[in-house]
């Protein structure tokens, strides 16, 4: 099993625990907090030099935010390119993206969690803890853990065709991978929801609601809200919420990395 780091900083490089041989680093929810060049640069140089590989991790962009991602992305791309030991990834959370760079060279293309269709819903957790009520047939929990790649036959053909792996999220009710593609697991953040609709953003211009095309000076790059639901505890993290699930389900199918996925050691958590 290979384990892999997310880092939002390249600080946090400082010190890479020998277990981590992969790092992942970029932005997979919002193109208003894509890192800068230099960011990208800095963490495939230090990957390099420390002997790591690495996976770019892109979002859901609009076009003058494609224009933003290319630009960002051009100098790891280049040392990639340049060092195949880096294992260079790009992790696609937009079909757009991913078409943009459909010719381009230098790098695995993967399918990130966003593409990747699985059921998030909090509640789940009755499933994974077994409290009552669970009035659900066994057909009926295998299809809540079913992925979009191997139920939607052209998305199923699309991905084994143009992608060397799949990204998924440990939700609580956990999955059943059907094709024989490699996959990665995220723990023990689960984003759940994501929006163009940011409460930072709207604070940020003053309005009651804002999308994610309004300018933002990103206040939220440091700060994490945390509320209470009945299922558990869910967390606020720019326009993306998110719970926790640490337990690795026993089932893994083709899973053969994990990517420890985390919040920032530099973010104060609010209640």
């Amino acid at each position: 099993m290979e384990n892999a780091l997310f880092v939002e900083r390249p600080a946090q490089l400082d010190d890479l625990h020998p277990d981590y041989t992969r790092v992942y680093f970029g932005e997979e929810f919002c193109g208003r907090r894509i890192p800068t060049p230099d960011a990208f640069r800095e963490v495939a140089e230090r990957c390099r030099a420390i002997g790591r590989r690495l996976t770019l991790l892109t979002p859901i962009v609009t076009e003058p935010e494609l224009e933003t991602l290319v630009a960002a992305l051009a100098p790891a791309l280049r040392i990639g390119a340049e060092h195949p030991q880096l294992g260079l990834e790009i992790a696609f959370n937009d079909w757009g993206v991913f078409e943009y760079y459909g010719t381009t060279s230098g790098f695995s293309p993967v399918l990130g969690t966003l593409l990747v269709r699985q059921k998030r819903d909090p509640g789940f957790r009755r499933i994974q803890s077994r409290q009552a009520p669970v009035s659900m047939s066994d057909a009926e929990i295998r299809h809540i853990r079913g992925l979009n790649v191997d139920s939607n036959r052209y998305i199923r053909d699309l991905v084994r065709g143009r992608f060397t792996r799949i990204e998924l999220v440990n939700t609580w009710q956990g999955f059943v991978i059907e094709s024989d593609i490699p996959a990665s697991l995220y723990v023990p953040l689960v984003p759940f929801t994501t929006t163009r609709y940011c409460k930072w953003a709207a604070a940020a211009v003053g309005a009651r609601n804002a999308s994610s095309y309004y300018e933002c000076a990103m206040p939220c790059r440091d700060r994490v809200s945390r509320y209470v639901s009945d299922a558990c505890s869910l967390y606020l993290y720019g326009n993306t919420q998110f719970y926790v699930n640490q337990k690795i389900p026993e089932q893994l199918g083709t899973v053969d990395r994990l990517v420890f996925y985390a919040f920032s050691p530099f973010l104060p958590i609010a209640e």
